[in-house]
């Protein structure tokens, strides 16, 4: 009986509800507020804000894992700023001049 009435139903009816009720495209702003129960529209703006800022504020250890990765670029140039930083250290290593140490010959 469901999916007869469910066929029966124009497109267009449907995006019109969903627009209408702000579900889709969101729009938070479609139904005034005043048609709320404030009590539990203030809870949930708590709630919604408290998940925003949740979500922006990462640690030192969050940062580049998990939902925030580095980019490839990033990863790519750090990689090459140790080969390069290790190439360096080595070339100095072997064109160092051997330490000549001078004594009073007395």
């Amino acid at each position: 009986m469901i999916g007869q009435i469910w066929s029966g139903i124009d497109a267009q009816v449907l995006r019109n509800g969903f627009r209408k009720s702000g579900i889709y495209p969101v729009n938070r702003d479609e139904v005034n507020k005043d048609k709320f129960d404030m009590l539990k529209l203030i809870q949930w703006d708590e709630i919604f804000l408290q998940q925003r800022n949740k979500e922006h504020v990462l640690t030192e250890e969050q940062q580049g894992t998990g939902r925030n990765p580095k980019s490839l670029v990033s990863i790519l140039l750090d990689f090459f700023n140790i080969k390069l930083k290790d190439s360096a250290d080595e070339f100095n290593s072997r064109n160092t001049p051997p330490e000549i140490s001078v004594q009073n010959h007395i």
